[in-house]
């Protein structure tokens, strides 16, 4: 009752009514699927990828070599582990 205007311009009759807000404000899609939260995440996630609302991530400003990088800690762990082991002998 608090949102009569809404419930009006939206063609809300029920609750609970699930409206789906994409790029038309004023045109919200209905979503008539199941309840479940599951099955919402799901639809609402088609619906971002129909309508480009999911923008990639810009590229890494940095290109690892993930291989060289494991090399080089796991080089650098054995050192540390001889030096303990030379100082405790």
């Amino acid at each position: 009752m608090a949102n009569r205007d809404l419930t009006k311009r939206y063609a809300i009759k029920r609750s609970p009514t699930v409206k789906i807000f994409g790029t038309d404000k004023q045109a919200p899609e209905d979503y008539t699927g199941k309840r479940r939260a599951d099955d919402l995440v799901i639809r609402v996630d088609e619906y971002a990828s129909e309508n480009e609302f999911v923008v990639p991530p810009p590229p890494s400003k940095f290109d690892y070599n993930i291989d060289a990088v494991v090399k080089t800690i796991s080089i650098a762990h054995k050192y540390r582990i001889n030096v303990a082991q030379t100082s405790h002998n």
